[in-house]
């Protein structure tokens, strides 16, 4: 897909996603820009994240947010100059009952920070 920001077409990474992967640790966020769908991988242990985030456009400029009680994801990019800036944060939230046979469970804090120099080499893996 093609899109017109700042007067530059700019063609979208795999069919409208949008991908920040930091630098040093190869996590990535990947987010659509119609929908709002996200994924984050943290690639030290594995963990996934998966929500819908609002999407704003202005030049070349893309903001996605998603906040909520319990969770922030934010990403910044600037798709003229390929690059990206991401905050993942899980805040703790009280135990709940899954179901009457489960043990209680409780999220995980997190907190990840992406800085994507050059968004030109990102491939949406842990390995580089």
């Amino acid at each position: 897909m093609l899109f017109l920001i700042a007067g530059v077409s700019v063609k979208a990474q795999d069919n409208e996603l949008v991908t920040v992967q930091d630098d040093a640790t190869n996590s990535f966020l990947v987010f659509n820009l119609r929908s709002g769908d996200y994924k984050f991988i943290r690639c030290g242990d594995q963990s996934v994240l998966y929500g819908i985030g609002k999407v704003t456009v202005s030049g070349c400029n893309v903001y996605m947010e998603d906040v909520g009680t319990n969770k922030r994801v934010l990403a910044s990019v600037n798709i003229c100059e390929q690059e990206g800036k991401a905050a993942v944060e899980i805040f703790e939230a009280p135990p709940v009952k899954d179901s009457l046979k489960s043990p209680t469970i409780a999220s995980t804090p997190m907190k990840e920070y992406l800085k994507d120099s050059s968004m030109k080499d990102n491939v949406q893996d842990c390995i580089k």
